[in-house]
Order: structure tokens, then C-alpha cells, then sequence
């Protein structure tokens, strides 16, 4: 509880019954994340990095560290606030481990699976795309890049999800504000990723309409397990399986089982950005978005449950 005479801020920065405003709370929030951030940047570069350089040799060594760094930040970043805040515990941010944590895992997967693999589908009806068997590269190389794939896109999706679905949207919830609390946090997620490579005007819609997928999955069980398999299925099968490049990055695609054959056009295909560019994603995203949406069980204007 913060009193409002005490600090002299007036109503700007303080609500009627001295709290902190919504606003910069989320503002606390972010600057904690870069805070930590930079701080574990400091400390693995200096007694990690500095000693052993050869630690970043591979790009893929280079995405687990960014990750992992990240995800560290993210879950710092919301036991801080809202304990500090909200009086909440971390328990309280949707990462239980029970059976419907595992069923939530499961049907994540299954709807990540399927949504891109329709998004090939459409980009094969509608352009001339294709995905053909690889031939250069050995089973085992392939099983071998989907483990590593598997793990980077895990921890990937985690601090996303635990970031942008995390306090920001559920604080809104608790506050009667879920429709804000969707938007604002798909803003927030499709305006990082104009840091990725050949980012256009049909991925940053495609990624704010992830978003927006990704927040009614939460709302939709009130667990991040659902977002965070969502988004990691998602990514990668069409890395690993498909040798889809993922919003723009094209390290990663070192030895799928399966090479895309891109022909074109690109705003349907999303050419060198990827599915994720094209508008048979920007369909496949709509109509996923509507089915969640209109489930029976989507408690979308809803409490928390906290």
C-alpha cells in the first residue's frame, strides 16, 4: 500500500486508495525484467563467457543462453511484482504442476501441430509451396536437431508466454479489464519481434494475432501450460519437421526432416520470414482465434480465479 500524501505524486501516479496506478506497475514490471536481464548478462559474460568464448560458437549454444538468461528474467520479473503489488505468490502466475497442467500440455501440442500444419496446407492451395523430404541429412542428424530445437523453442516459449501472458495480462484480468489486458499485451509481443530478422506489415500482424491466440489459451484455462505448448508446438514443427524458418530466423533449420519448397507468392507464403509472413497464417490464426473464442468454456470476461 502506497499513501499518496506521502509521496506527493498526486493522481497521476496513485489511485484513490493509494496504490500504485495499473500503468506503472506494468512499468515496474518491465524495467524488473531488463534489470535482471542485464544483470545475468553481466555475470555469465564475465565469469562464463570472457574465460570460455568457445561457449558461443554455435548459434544454437547462442538462442539457449539468450533464452534461458530471458526466461530467468521473466519469472523474476513477476514474483517481484506481484508480490511487491498484488501480495500474490508465484504459484499464482498459471505453472502448476498437476493433471490439468499435463492435459493442457497435451491439447497445446496437438493445436500448435495442427494449426501449422494447415498453414502449409493453405500456403500449398493458394501459392506454389510445397514441403519435400530431405535427403541430405541422416536420421539421426534430424532427431538430434529436433531434441535441440525442442529444447531452445520450449524455454523460447516459456519466458514469452510467462513474460507477455504473465503479469501484464493477468493483472488486467484481476482488474475487469481482459479485453485491454489482450490487446495491449499482443502490442507488446508483436513490437519485439520487429527486432527479428525481415520482420513486414503481414508477420507483425500474424504476431500480434498470436498474441491474441496465445492470451485467449490463458483465459481459456487459466494456466500458462496451454499458451506456453501452443506457441512451442507451433515453432517447432515448422522448424525441426517442416525446415520452416521461424519469424525470420533461418539458423535453426540446420536438419529438419522435411525442406519447404517456396515458390511464392511471398505476402501468401511469407518468403523469407517464414509461414509466419504470409496470409495463410493470418487465416489459419483468425479461424483458431474464433474456435477458442466461441468455446463453451472460454471464461473470457471472467475473474482470474486467483
Amino acid at each position: 500500500m502506497f499513501q499518496e500524501k506521502s509521496f506527493g505524486l498526486g493522481k497521476l501516479v496513485f489511485d484513490k486508495e493509494g496504490n500504485l496506478r495499473l500503468f506503472w506497475r506494468c512499468v515496474f514490471y518491465f524495467t524488473t525484467f531488463l534489470t535482471v536481464t542485464i544483470l545475468l548478462l553481466f555475470v555469465v559474460n564475465t565469469f562464463f563467457l570472457v574465460p570460455f568464448p568457445q561457449l558461443l560458437d554455435s548459434q544454437i549454444n547462442q538462442f539457449l543462453l539468450g533464452s534461458s538468461i530471458s526466461l530467468i528474467s521473466a519469472i523474476a520479473a513477476n514474483w517481484l511484482t506481484m508480490r511487491l503489488f498484488e501480495k500474490l505468490r508465484l504459484k499464482h502466475l498459471g505453472l502448476n504442476l498437476d493433471k490439468k497442467a499435463f492435459v493442457s500440455a497435451l491439447g497445446g501440442i496437438f493445436i500448435g501441430f495442427a494449426a501449422i500444419s494447415l498453414t502449409a496446407i493453405i500456403a500449398g492451395v493458394l501459392g506454389n509451396y510445397t514441403l519435400e523430404k530431405n535427403t541430405t541429412a541422416g536420421i539421426d542428424a534430424k532427431c538430434l536437431n529436433a531434441l535441440l530445437l525442442g529444447a531452445i523453442f520450449f524455454i523460447a516459449a516459456a519466458w514469452e508466454e510467462i513474460l507477455f501472458r504473465g503479469y501484464i495480462l493477468q493483472t488486467m484480468v484481476r482488474n475487469n479489464q481482459p479485453i485491454a489486458g489482450i490487446l495491449i499485451s499482443s502490442i507488446l509481443f508483436a513490437a519485439i519481434h520487429l527486432l527479428n530478422p525481415n520482420p513486414g506489415i503481414i508477420s507483425t500482424l500474424n504476431t500480434l494475432l498470436a498474441g491474441i491466440w496465445f492470451s485467449i489459451g490463458y483465459l481459456r484455462t487459466r494456466s500458462l501450460w496451454l499458451p506456453i505448448s501452443m506457441h512451442f508446438s507451433w515453432n517447432w514443427f515448422q522448424t525441426a519437421f517442416f525446415g520452416v524458418e521461424v519469424s525470420g530466423i533461418t539458423a535453426l533449420t540446420q536438419s529438419p526432416f522435411l525442406i519447404e519448397m517456396d515458390n511464392g507468392p511471398e505476402w501468401i507464403t511469407g518468403g523469407i520470414y517464414g509461414l509466419e509472413g504470409g496470409i495463410a497464417a493470418t487465416l489459419v490464426l483468425i479461424l483458431i482465434i474464433l474456435i477458442l473464442s466461441l468455446s463453451k468454456k472460454a471464461e473470457l470476461l471472467g475473474s482470474s480465479g486467483h
